[in-house]
C-alpha cells in the first residue's frame, strides 16, 4: 500500500476505551480474480509459507495480537484452495494428485473460456470463493490460534479477495464436499453467506475496533504479503528458465 503511514494502533484490541488506528496518506491496492491462480504450478504450502514470512516483515512493528492475526491470516489464506473441486479446476478439471495440493497453476492461461470450462469439469460452483471456505476450515479453531486477535484473523482472511465487507457473495453448492487442511474439515455449504453467519457483523465490530483506515492497513498488509509471494514465485519461475515447481 503506497503513501500511507500508521499514527496509531491500539495496544490492546479488546479495549474498547483505547485509541482507535488511524492512517493518513493515500493508498492504493488492487483485487485479484481467479485467473491470478493461473499463472505458475506452486504448492499451496510454499506459497502459504511464502506470504506468512511477507507479513511478519510487513506486521513486525504492530502490537502483538494484531501482528500474529496478520501473519496467521497470510498463511491460512488460501487454505480453503483444498476443496478437491478447485484442486482439480486449477488442473484443466482432471482430479488427479489430490494428496499434492497447489496454490496456482500453469493451466489455460489467461483464456477465460478454457477457465469457465474447466470449472465446469470439476464441478466447482460458479462463483464459488475459496475464501470463505477458508474461513470455514479456521472458524472452529479459536484455541489453537489464542495468540492472534481471532476475529481480525477471520475478517484478513475472508477480505483478502475484496469481499465480505461486510457482505459475503451468496453462492449456490448444490452438491457440497468434505473438505480437509492440516487435521481441519468442514463441508464446503458452510452458509457463510448468510446473514447470522458472524461475517457481516465481525467487519462492523472490527471498524469500530480499529477504525476505518486501520482495518482497511491490517487488511493490505494480507494482500501485499500475498502479491509480494505471488511475484517472487513468477521471478523464480523465469529464471529457472520456465520449468515446473516441484
Amino acid at each position: 500500500m503506497r503513501g500511507s503511514r500508521i499514527v496509531k494502533l491500539v495496544d490492546n484490541p479488546d479495549d474498547h476505551a483505547s485509541t482507535w488506528a488511524a492512517i493518513t496518506g493515500r493508498g492504493t491496492f488492487d483485487q485479484e480474480s481467479i485467473r491470478a491462480s493461473y499463472t505458475i504450478e506452486v504448492l499451496l504450502d510454499v506459497h502459504l509459507k511464502g506470504c506468512e514470512h511477507w507479513a511478519e516483515s510487513f506486521g513486525r512493528e504492530l502490537p502483538e495480537t494484531v501482528r500474529n492475526a496478520v501473519v496467521r491470516a497470510a498463511g491460512l489464506h488460501d487454505i480453503g484452495k483444498a476443496d478437491p473441486r478447485f484442486q482439480a479446476w486449477l488442473r484443466g478439471g482432471n482430479p488427479v494428485k489430490p494428496r499434492e495440493l497447489i496454490a496456482k497453476s500453469r493451466r489455460s492461461g489467461q483464456n477465460r473460456a478454457a477457465i469457465e470450462r474447466a470449472r465446469q469439469l470439476a464441478g466447482y460452483p460458479k462463483g464459488g470463493r475459496h475464501e470463505l471456505l477458508s474461513i470455514a476450515l479456521i472458524v472452529g479453531h479459536r484455541e489453537d490460534l489464542a495468540d492472534a486477535d481471532f476475529d481480525l484473523l477471520l475478517h484478513l482472511v475472508a477480505s483478502h479477495h475484496g469481499r465480505c465487507r461486510p457482505f459475503a457473495p451468496v453462492v449456490e453448492d448444490a452438491d457440497p464436499v468434505q473438505v480437509t487442511h492440516n487435521g481441519w474439515g468442514v463441508w464446503s455449504d458452510h452458509r457463510l453467506e448468510s446473514a447470522g453467519s458472524g461475517v457481516r457483523d465481525r467487519f462492523w465490530m472490527l471498524t469500530r475496533r480499529y477504525g476505518w483506515y486501520g482495518l482497511a492497513y491490517l487488511e493490505a498488509l494480507v494482500r501485499l504479503a500475498d502479491h509480494r509471494q505471488s511475484e517472487a514465485e513468477e521471478n523464480q519461475e523465469e529464471e529457472r528458465g520456465g520449468t515446473a515447481h516441484a
